[in-house]
C-alpha cells in the first residue's frame, strides 16, 4: 500500500498540469483502475445485490421478463423493452 500511494505522489510531481493528471498509461493510473476494480466491485455487489434481486422475483411473480430482444423470451407473456 505505501508503495502504491509513493508512486501516485511521484506522479502527481512530474505530472505537467492537473487536467492530464492519470491520464494515459502510467504505472500510477494503472495502480487506481486496479484499486477501483478490487474495491468497487465489493461495494457495487454489495449496493446492487439486493435491488436487482427484489427486481427479478418482482417479474417472475408478474410473468415478467427485462430481456430486450422478444425472440429469446419464450416463457413469459410481456417483455419490458425500453423506449428509444
Amino acid at each position: 500500500m505505501l508503495m502504491s500511494v509513493m508512486v501516485i505522489c511521484w506522479q502527481v510531481e512530474i505530472a505537467d498540469c492537473m487536467q492530464t493528471l492519470f491520464r494515459g498509461n502510467s504505472l500510477a493510473s494503472k495502480i487506481m483502475a486496479y484499486c477501483f476494480k478490487i474495491y468497487g466491485h465489493g461495494y457495487l455487489r454489495e449496493l446492487l445485490n439486493g435491488l436487482v434481486t427484489d427486481m427479478f422475483i418482482a417479474a417472475e411473480k408478474l410473468g415478467l421478463s427485462y430481456e430486450v430482444d422478444p425472440a429469446r423470451c419464450v416463457y413469459c407473456s410481456y417483455s419490458i423493452e425500453p423506449e428509444c
